[in-house]
C-alpha cells in the first residue's frame, strides 16, 4: 500500500510538470533606424556630365517630334494634292462636255480700265447723275482709246477757240447772230470756207482753214483714230463721223440748237430754219442737201423714216447714247469682240430705243455668241449634227432665238444693210450735186 502511495505521488508530480505554464520568451532587440531628411549640407547636385546627357536626350526627342510633324504635314499635303488633282480631272472632263454661253473677256481689267471709266461717265449722263455734255461724252470715248492720255482742258479750249473766233468774225462782219438759224448759218460758213479773225482773249489774228474730207481709210479700219474729233482738230481732215460731231460740239459751245442724224452708214447734221423746217447739212461735203438727195442711196425705207432711225434729228441724250456705240467700236478695234460689248450697249434700249446702231451692235454680239455656241456643240456633242437637234439643247436654242429676234427687230424698224460700193456711189452723187449747185 505504501509502495502504491509512493508511486501515485511520483506519477502526479510528473503529470504536474507536464501541464504547468510555459515561461514567456522576450523579443529580440532590433536596432532602431531613424530616417534623416537631406539638407543643404548633405545634398549633392547632378554632375555636369549627367546634365549634358539629359539635355542631349531632350534635344533628340524634340528633333524626332519635329520630323514626325513634318512627315505628317507632308502626308496631308500629298493627300490634298491628290484631292485637288481629282477635282481638276473631274472639272476638265466636265468642261469637255460643257457648253460656254458667253464670249468671255479678251483683255485684263487693267488694260480695259479706261474703257470702263468712260462707260461710267456716259452712263451717269444718261441716268441723270451727271449733266448731259456731248463734248465730255466724245472726249471720254476718244480718251479711252488713247489710254487716258489726252488733255481734256486742251480739247475743250480747241472747241471754245473755234466758237470764240466765229463770234469775233460775225461781229466784225456785222452779220446777224442771234437766232439758232443765224448761228447755224455762220457755222456752216466756217466749215465750208474757213475764217480769219482776232481772238478775243489773245488778240492774235487766227485762221481756221476749211475742214476737208479724208479719203484715205475713211472707215477707220486700218487706223481707228480716223474716226475721232481729236484727229480732225489736229489734221483739219475727217470723215462722216468726226465732222458732224465737231459741228455739234461747236454748236453746243455757241448754245445753239443742232442735231445729229443718220442715213445708212452715214451721219450728218440737221437744224431748223426760221420757219421751223428741218434742213440737212452734209458736213463731209459741206453742202446743204435735200431730203431727196439724202434718200438717193435707195436704202432708206419708209419704215425707217417712220420709226425715226434715219433722217430724224436726235436729241442730245440720244446723241450721248450713240457715244456708247462709238465706245464699243473703239473697244472692239482694240481688243476684239467679247462680253464687254454687250455690257456697253445695254443702256441704249432704255435711253435711246430707236438707236439703230445700238441694235446693230448687239446683233453683231449675239451673232458672234451663237457662232461660238454652235462651234462647241459640233465639237463636244455627238448628238448635235444640225439645227434641228437644238431641241435637245434648250439653252443653245434660246441663244439662237435671241439673235434671230433682234434681226427681226432690225427688219421691222426698216433697216437694210447698204453695200460699200453703193454707199460710195451715193457719196459721189452728193459731191456732184454740190458741184452742180456751185456752177
Amino acid at each position: 500500500m505504501k509502495r502504491f502511495s509512493l508511486f501515485l505521488v511520483g506519477y502526479l508530480c510528473v503529470l504536474g510538470s507536464l501541464f504547468a505554464q510555459l515561461p514567456t520568451q522576450p523579443n529580440p532587440l532590433v536596432p532602431q533606424v531613424i530616417p534623416q531628411s537631406p539638407s543643404f549640407s548633405t545634398f549633392q547636385p547632378p554632375s555636369p556630365h549627367l546634365q549634358l546627357r539629359q539635355q542631349q536626350h531632350q534635344e533628340a526627342m524634340q528633333r524626332q517630334q519635329q520630323v514626325l510633324r513634318q512627315h505628317q504635314q507632308a502626308i496631308e499635303e500629298f493627300k490634298a494634292y491628290q484631292r485637288q488633282a481629282e477635282i481638276r480631272k473631274r472639272q476638265e472632263a466636265y468642261a469637255k462636255q460643257m457648253i460656254r454661253y458667253n464670249l468671255g473677256y479678251k483683255a485684263s481689267p487693267q488694260a480695259t480700265a479706261h474703257y470702263r471709266k468712260a462707260f461710267r461717265i456716259l452712263n451717269a449722263m444718261l441716268e441723270g447723275t451727271m449733266p448731259l455734255s456731248l463734248r465730255d461724252a466724245v472726249f471720254a470715248v476718244e480718251n479711252a482709246y488713247h489710254n487716258d492720255t489726252l488733255d481734256q482742258a486742251a480739247f475743250n479750249q480747241s472747241i471754245e477757240d473755234i466758237a470764240s473766233l466765229l463770234k469775233a468774225y460775225v461781229k466784225k462782219k456785222k452779220y446777224a447772230f442771234t437766232t439758232d438759224f443765224e448761228k447755224n448759218s455762220a457755222l456752216v460758213y466756217l466749215m465750208q470756207n474757213g475764217i480769219r479773225a482776232k481772238h478775243p482773249v489773245t488778240k492774235k489774228k487766227t485762221t481756221i482753214v476749211p475742214f476737208r474730207y479724208d479719203f484715205e481709210d475713211y472707215w477707220g479700219r486700218e487706223d481707228h483714230t480716223k474716226m475721232f474729233v481729236t484727229k480732225l482738230l489736229r489734221t483739219g481732215s475727217g470723215n462722216c463721223h468726226s465732222m458732224p460731231l465737231l459741228y455739234l460740239l461747236v454748236a453746243e459751245a455757241l448754245e445753239t440748237k443742232a442735231s445729229l442724224a443718220f442715213a445708212p452708214n452715214h451721219s450728218y447734221v440737221m437744224f431748223q430754219d426760221e420757219a421751223g423746217k428741218w434742213l440737212n447739212y452734209e458736213a463731209t461735203n459741206q453742202f446743204m442737201a435735200s431730203d431727196q438727195l439724202m434718200m438717193g442711196s435707195g436704202f432708206i425705207k419708209a419704215e425707217a423714216i417712220q420709226h425715226g432711225i434715219y433722217m430724224t434729228p436726235l436729241s442730245k441724250k440720244e446723241a450721248v447714247a450713240q457715244c456708247l456705240v462709238d465706245l464699243t467700236l473703239g473697244y472692239e478695234a482694240k481688243f476684239g469682240m467679247d462680253d464687254t460689248i454687250a455690257h456697253f450697249v445695254s443702256p441704249i434700249p432704255k435711253h435711246a430705243p430707236r438707236d439703230i446702231h445700238g441694235h446693230m451692235t448687239m446683233a453683231n454680239y449675239l451673232t458672234a455668241l451663237w457662232a461660238s455656241v454652235e462651234k462647241q456643240l459640233l465639237e463636244k456633242k455627238e448628238d448635235y449634227k444640225e439645227r434641228k437637234d437644238l431641241e435637245k439643247f434648250p439653252k443653245a436654242k434660246r441663244a439662237l432665238m435671241e439673235r434671230n429676234l433682234l434681226y427681226k427687230t432690225l427688219d421691222d424698224l426698216g433697216h437694210e444693210p447698204i453695200p460699200a460700193e453703193i454707199y460710195e456711189r451715193w457719196l459721189n452723187q452728193i459731191q456732184q450735186a454740190k458741184q452742180a449747185t456751185h456752177e
